[in-house]
This record gives C-alpha cells, sequence and structure tokens, in this order.
C-alpha cells in the first residue's frame, strides 16, 4: 500500500487557442499579469482534432502553451479554472469578434509524468476541475464514494 503524502509542486501552464492572432496575444500578455513570469511560450499550432468548438469560436483554430516559471500545488487548478473563464469573459467584452467565444483558455499543469488541462466538461480523457484533501475530514469526496456516504 503506497503512502499518502503531499504531492510535490508542479509547473504552472495555460492552453490557449482562438482563430484570432490578436486573441492569442492577449491570452499572452494577461496570462503573465495575473499568474506570473512566462517561461516559455509555444509556437501557435492547428487545432484541428475536434469540430466541437466551430459554433462557438468559429474554424481554424491554434493553440498555443504558455508555461510558467513559478511551480503551483495541483490543488490550485480549480481556482485557476475560475480565473481563466473570468478572463476568457473579460476578453470576449473588449474584442469586436462575431463569435461568442473568441478566446478559449484552460489551466492546466505538467509533471514529469502527465500533463493535466481543466475543463468543466465531463469527459473521460479531461481532469474535472474538483479535487480533495485527504488531510481534511470536510474534504469533497470522490465520485466512487459519494453513493455510500
Amino acid at each position: 500500500m503506497g503512502q499518502i503524502h503531499l504531492h510535490a509542486p508542479v509547473l504552472l501552464l495555460i492552453a490557449a487557442f482562438s482563430r484570432y492572432e490578436t486573441a492569442l496575444e492577449w491570452a499572452k500578455r494577461h496570462a503573465e499579469c495575473h499568474w506570473g513570469t512566462t517561461a516559455l511560450i509555444s509556437e501557435p499550432f492547428p487545432f484541428t482534432q475536434t469540430r466541437y468548438y466551430e459554433q462557438t469560436m468559429g474554424t481554424d483554430l491554434h493553440k498555443c502553451l504558455i508555461a510558467f516559471q513559478r511551480l503551483i500545488d495541483p490543488a490550485e487548478l480549480i481556482a485557476m479554472k475560475h480565473q481563466t473563464n473570468t478572463r476568457e469573459q473579460e476578453y470576449q467584452k473588449v474584442s469586436d469578434w462575431p463569435e461568442p467565444r473568441p478566446l478559449n483558455l484552460d489551466p492546466g499543469y505538467l509533471t514529469e509524468a502527465k500533463l493535466i488541462l481543466a475543463s468543466t466538461k465531463d469527459r473521460d480523457h479531461r481532469a474535472i476541475p474538483w479535487t480533495w484533501d485527504l488531510r481534511r475530514p470536510d474534504s469533497v469526496l470522490p465520485p466512487w464514494q459519494l453513493a455510500s456516504s
């Protein structure tokens, strides 16, 4: 049996995608303002894995990954998802694009073993932004324990 221990800090990152280069530039600038100094920003690359976002974001989407210098506790991912949702809404209000969602921001983290991006969609390939703390008895239970509690 493994021993319960605190999780090591993880590398904070944000995946940003849009069809507009100016939206990605806005995301990069605001990311540093809100989450600190960046360590690495990828070049935008085509996001063609799904057509799911076409209705709200249009076509010809491009994604970039923004990695930060600071390490975070992975439990911060929930708050980060709320913050990125707020930043998306901010951008929608200040931009003049016809799409209802001109920018998508997903916070996440990187470890030696995995890349996690937070999502509000309940899909098998996505991390849902909830967590629990085994050190706190009042913490949220994992889904498989909810039925028995």
